[in-house]
């Protein structure tokens, strides 16, 4: 059995509606101060036009009146506020700063990166080089040489490693086994390759990493896994991602640079205790109040993009730690607190050089940003004023029971024809002779079969607990088809179906699976019920409210661009 609710065709996900103005002056639609265009109809038709089947006509039709009730639904939640409100707010920076970190980040790190086949030859030749790798690491270079002077004084590399790196970083002892060359960031990956074996390296920095302490206790060189033509392509994509990182690496050491990012003297203090309050529970487990004068006190320094300084405080990062999801620093390590706050001042340089750049007005950005803060107003008022004020009731679902009732059946009886034979390649080779001949008496006697073939009738609910157990598998044969080789107590069954008797199952009898699906299906058509009621009498308020059908007629469908399934 199917059971397939209508589907609610307002996307979502998708980028459909552009509020206010848009580059096309050609309008399909205007509802309120919103404007549908040609040019966001067909955005969207692009990315939805599979969702709308039938011919073009009422394809398009089903499209535009989707967009209109999502204009009318945006057009309810901006009378009601929700677009000033802290959630929204929150959600929408939250969205500037991911959309803009993105295009920042292609601009300052381009995808298209020449590699040359010496560059590619040569990481080839590194990928042959093994070396045991002992490692510490620490974010700051104080403790990094701190743990260096240990090691040459004779101190074991793993109890150095242990009270040194911020637990759960490396393996255990900082032992990373045998480390192939080239896949490690430099100077770590240098350190696989030509490291005095035997001898303590560092303190070295890797740019954007932090501070090592290396020591290699062995290296061999193994045979290639394929020869350099077949390896070629791997390694060509392997060493341009590598550029790549070493690119991005370098242009936000440069933005740390331009923007004066700098650590307050006690900063990370500060930062230490609001972590680790005076409580039996330590952590964030709990909102910290801070006073005035705490949430004042500056941790971090930078400028903006005009070189004024600006200053990121505790309170900035009470609010940065209480943001779900957002990675919290290790309470217990200051190098960790550091890099953290570090890299919180560096999320707020981002943003102001992307729109030192512009890149919040470029239109595709713009249009994302916009699309992206619709599509979660969109939900918050379908689920407000539609999922959550609709319900089906107990008539609702007999409805829908009603509506699947002929395929709601369940087994009376089946009429069948059935051998027993002593093992399952004899049922096996039985069943292919089916292939030559509809009946399962001819085909036992094409194999051979000495074994008799009766006929027999069972009825549900069967005493028999083997027949019990076949009705599922019954109920979805037609009649003349076959089922086995099937196991039973006196060696393996085949079966023949001659005919079957049904009846309409009664909705106590449903499984509890089949009886939610009927109780979606109510609650589905009772929400598009709800859906229409809020979007015609929010047609008949809203103005002003044109719709111009006589140009949606002379749309492509589907449009031109759009993906192909």
């Amino acid at each position: 059995m199917s059971l397939r609710a209508p589907v609610l065709a307002l996307a979502f996900a998708a980028p459909l509606l552009a509020a206010g103005c848009s580059p096309s002056p050609t309008e399909l639609a205007r509802i309120g101060t919103r404007v549908i265009t040609v040019d966001d109809f067909n955005v969207a038709a692009r990315a939805n036009w599979t969702q709308y089947p039938g011919n073009p006509v009422q394809a398009r039709q089903m499209m535009l009146d989707d967009l209109v009730r999502r204009a009318l639904l945006l057009s309810l939640a901006e009378a009601r506020g929700m677009y000033r409100d802290t959630a929204s707010a929150n959600f929408r920076h939250g969205v500037e700063e991911e959309v803009l970190t993105q295009a920042l980040n292609q601009e300052l790190v381009p995808r298209a990166i020449p590699v040359s086949d010496a560059e590619v030859a040569t990481f080839y030749e590194w990928s042959k080089i093994r070396s045991h790798l002992l490692l510490i690491y620490c974010p700051e270079r104080a403790p990094a040489a701190a743990a260096a002077a240990e090691l040459r004084a004779g101190k074991p590399f793993a109890a150095v490693e242990q009270r040194f790196t911020p637990a759960g970083l490396l393996p255990p002892g900082g032992d990373l086994g045998e480390v192939a060359a080239g896949s490690m960031v430099d100077p770590l990956d240098q350190f696989v390759r030509e490291a005095p074996i035997g001898e303590i390296i560092g303190p070295v920095e890797a740019t954007g990493e932090g501070w090592f302490v290396a020591k290699v206790l062995s290296r061999r060189e193994v045979p290639p896994q394929a020869p350099f033509t077949v390896q070629k392509p791997l390694y060509s994509d392997l060493m341009r991602q590598r550029k790549q990182r070493l690119i991005s690496v370098r242009a936000f050491q440069s933005l740390r640079e331009q923007y004066r990012v700098t650590a307050e003297p006690g900063g990370a203090q500060a930062v230490f205790q609001l972590l680790n309050p005076a409580s039996p529970q330590g952590g964030l487990a709990a909102p910290v109040t801070l006073s005035p004068e705490e949430r004042a006190r500056v941790v971090m320094r930078y400028v903006d993009a005009e070189g004024k300084p600006l200053a990121y405080t505790l309170g900035d990062a009470h609010d940065d730690l209480m943001i779900p999801d957002r990675p919290k620093p290790s309470p217990a390590e200051m190098g960790a607190i550091n890099a953290w706050l570090e890299q919180q001042v560096i999320r707020r340089v981002v943003l102001i050089e992307a729109r030192r750049r512009g890149l919040d007005r470029e239109p595709r950005i713009a249009r994302t940003l916009k699309e992206r803060v619709n599509n979660s107003i969109l939900e918050s008022v379908y689920a407000l004023e539609i999922q959550n004020a609709a319900t089906a009731s107990d008539d609702d679902v007999r409805a829908a029971y009603e509506r699947h009732a002929g395929q709601l059946n369940t087994l009376v009886a089946a009429r069948l024809l059935r051998v027993t034979l002593p093992d399952s390649a004899a049922a096996a080779a039985l069943i292919q002779h089916g292939g030559h001949t509809p009946s399962l008496r001819d085909a036992a006697k094409m194999a051979g079969v000495t074994a008799p073939v009766g006929e027999e009738r069972v009825t549900f609910p069967s005493r028999d607990p083997a027949w019990q157990a076949m009705k599922a598998e019954l109920q979805t044969l037609t009649n003349g088809e076959w089922a086995g080789p099937l196991r039973a107590k006196d060696g393996w069954r085949v079966l023949q179906l001659i005919e079957k008797e049904e009846r309409t199952s009664a909705y106590e009898e449903l499984s509890p699976a089949i009886q939610h699906s009927l109780r979606e299906e109510a609650l589905t058509i009772k929400r598009e019920e709800r859906l229409g009621f809020v979007t015609d009498s929010l047609r008949r308020v809203i103005h002003p409210y044109q719709v111009h059908d006589d140009l949606l007629r002379t749309l492509a469908w589907p449009p031109a661009g759009a993906a192909m399934p």
